[in-house]
């Protein structure tokens, strides 16, 4: 673990230990690729920009098996889409309260490699809503099957549609406006 990670942890945890700013509702921060904190178990613990909803905890957690493999070894990318993809769903069908359906990917970067017996977890968050749409922001992290340290793998954000029984788009509840915020229930997810 990098010495600046360490310190952070332990800065939260004595911040905590005073009773300090430990949101217990686990909300997840919409944040940069870049400024994601893991702590030794793979729990994203702290970090910087606009709280949404959801999980602090991962929404899937597991394990790269040798049958997800392309040629050289390496898990495919396809595989680790559609485990983001489930993650997506996991949030999107908790806020719905139904089913949902994927309707678009934004931009995904495959920045390193997952290998077989690597531990995958993947965080999501709603981070917009619209009438019927969820934009639902997924990170992928790695933990290599002897070492302790996670890495961010990639990151995308993710547009499901709630759907009703005859499978027609429907309305979703509005994002909750956080506590201490100035009004209005966030961005709106998609053309709708």
């Amino acid at each position: 673990m990098k010495p600046s990670h360490v310190a952070a942890i332990r800065k939260s945890r004595a911040r905590r230990a005073r009773g300090g700013s430990y949101n217990r509702r686990r909300t997840v921060h919409a944040t940069p690729i870049s400024s994601s904190r893991f702590d030794s178990s793979g729990n994203r613990y702290r970090s910087i920009g606009r709280a949404h909803t959801v999980m602090d905890e991962p929404a899937i957690r597991t394990v790269a098996m040798p049958r997800d493999t392309n040629p050289a070894g390496d898990i495919f990318g396809g595989w680790l889409m559609s485990q983001m993809d489930l993650a997506g769903g996991v949030v999107a069908a908790r806020h719905a309260h139904g089913r949902c359906a994927t309707v678009c990917v934004d931009r995904i970067e495959f920045q390193r490699p997952v290998h077989v017996g690597d531990e995958v977890s993947l965080y999501a968050s709603l981070t917009a809503v619209g009438r019927a749409s969820m934009r639902i922001r997924v990170l992928a992290c790695r933990r290599l099957r002897t070492g302790e340290e996670y890495e961010q793998v990639t990151a995308a954000v993710f547009v499901f549609v709630a759907l009703d029984e005859a499978g027609r788009p429907r309305p979703v509840p509005p994002l909750a406006s956080r506590p201490g915020s100035r009004g209005g229930s966030g961005r709106r997810a998609a053309n709708d």
